[in-house]
């Protein structure tokens, strides 16, 4: 069984990751491939043409969404500043930058050099507190 641990190769669990990732793309978009099948019904598509269509348009959007997520979760994460309003707030409170990492989705892939530059970027910004 694969897994995530010391009893279980990087490469391995990755793999189930990616798999996992794969499978649940597929399933969704598959689902969203009958809901086609019926638009397509309804339009009048021949019933030949029907199936590779829609076998067409799910592998297509699968391997788009597939990339996409391989991409996103490769890259260091936008910074999105957001300025928060605190009614009271203390006055050596004021003006208090705050950095909040979230959703980095530690997993299987050796992370040190992404984690790396993710800290790079986070001491460019000069927050008080991460």
């Amino acid at each position: 069984m694969l897994g995530h641990g010391r009893r279980r190769g990087d490469a391995e669990a990755a793999l189930g990751d990616a798999l996992l990732g794969a499978m649940w793309v597929l399933f969704v978009w598959s689902l969203l491939g009958q809901v086609l099948g019926l638009g397509l019904l309804l339009a009048g598509v021949a019933d030949p043409l029907r199936p590779r269509l829609i076998a067409v348009a799910v592998l297509a959007v699968a391997i788009v969404l597939l990339a996409w997520g391989h991409f996103e979760a490769m890259r260091v994460p936008r910074i999105k500043n957001v300025a928060v309003t605190i009614p009271r707030l203390g006055s050596g409170l004021e003006g208090l930058r705050v950095a909040v990492i979230t959703d980095t989705h530690y997993g299987p892939i050796n992370r040190a050099r992404w984690s790396a530059r993710v800290v790079e970027r986070v001491n460019t910004l000069g927050a008080d507190v991460v």
